[in-house]
């Protein structure tokens, strides 16, 4: 770039020295014109004002390359200096700043790999990443211990999300080789339960559950050792909505608990001890066993902000008894079982040993 600069200088150089020589022609051809023969302007012009000679036009070329090449050795021997004396510049190793040289903390790519929790589904899904979701509730949980990840498909109903989750797998996966996705959450089934007059999105109860398998399957496949919980559709606080039906909804919610059912016994589809289900229904309404038995409208209409998809209140309900269901199922992702995997200044380590010694 910088003998780019120079050539642009020097040709613009010579042009401005053309200009001037032409110039000065110019001025040579007015003043012979104007005088008269004989007179003393006619006699000194031709000697008073010249052109520049080919010797002296070419020295001042050879001048302006010069220091051309000197500019740039200078800035290439700024450039070195700088090298050489930027480790005195850096921070000491004792820094309280400094991760990289152990005066805090020694950060590698293997302290800072975070685990993922991936939540795949519907619009449910989806909202459940605004403020007071679920979603937030298991990323606050797991603050510094595992990243939590949303991957919420407006109206995706199982049979699109079988198209769905290898790529949603592969772009989530962590860069590092020192992270996986340790556990995945899937709630589908709200979208497949519109009624058959709206065929894009009804999908039948015998497909749906057939779709269930073919979704853990693949999880299975592209992502080994990952812990999955199958979330139940959650019911609705009206009778129908959008082309769905509260009965309508209960018979999927019953499909995918056969579902979970039928992959914990067929062992090639999922290990017991990677795979789990959680019935929404229950979570929502209080307790074990309350999913089966009939509901009152009024009184879970708090939990819903439009009828169908989930209120503040309803997010945090749902939240905590996922929470309460990966803390029960497996130990190791209790979060008082897994370590910070993100580094702590130097300082405030110094300031919690000396608050924790009073």
């Amino acid at each position: 770039m910088l003998l780019r600069r120079g050539y642009e200088e020097v040709v613009e150089m010579e042009a401005f020295e053309d200009a001037d020589e032409e110039n000065q022609q110019r001025s040579l051809g007015a003043t012979r014109g104007a005088a008269r023969p004989g007179s003393v302007a006619a006699t000194i012009a031709p000697t008073t004002v010249r052109p520049l000679s080919p010797i002296s036009k070419s020295q001042s070329r050879v001048g302006a390359s010069l220091l051309v090449v000197l500019f740039a050795i200078w800035n290439i021997i700024i450039f070195f200096i700088g090298v050489a004396v930027s480790p005195s510049l850096s921070l000491s190793a004792n820094h309280p700043l400094n991760w990289r040289s152990g005066g805090t903390h020694a950060a590698t790519s293997n302290d800072i790999a975070l685990d993922h929790i991936l939540l795949f589904g519907d619009s449910i899904t989806a909202y459940s990443a605004r403020t007071l979701g679920y979603s937030g509730l298991l990323r606050n949980e797991y603050n510094h211990k595992m990243d939590t990840i949303v991957r919420g498909f407006l109206g995706l109903n199982t049979r699109d999300a079988l198209s769905f989750v290898a790529p949603v797998l592969r772009s989530t996966s962590p860069s590092s080789p020192h992270a996986k996705t340790a556990l995945m959450l899937i709630m589908l089934g709200s979208n497949d339960a519109t009624q058959p007059t709206v065929p894009a999105a009804h999908i039948p109860i015998p497909e749906y559950k057939d779709n269930l398998k073919k979704i853990i399957t693949s999880v299975q496949k592209l992502s080994p050792g990952t812990r999955v919980v199958l979330v139940t559709p959650p019911f609705m606080s009206v009778e129908t909505m959008m082309h769905r039906t509260k009965a309508g909804l209960k018979q999927y919610r019953d499909e995918c608990l056969q579902a979970a059912k039928e992959i914990r016994a067929d062992g090639t589809l999922w290990s017991a001890a990677n795979f789990t289900v959680m019935d929404s229904w229950d979570a929502l309404l209080g307790g074990d066993g309350l999913g089966d038995k009939e509901y009152d409208l009024v009184s879970v209409r708090d939990l819903f902000e439009d009828g169908l998809h989930l209120s503040a209140k309803g997010n945090s309900v749902l939240g905590k008894a996922l929470i309460a269901k990966i803390r029960d199922v497996w130990e190791d992702l209790r979060t008082e079982r897994i370590a910070n995997r993100l580094p702590v200044a130097k300082w405030m380590q110094q300031e919690t040993q000396s608050v924790n010694t009073k």
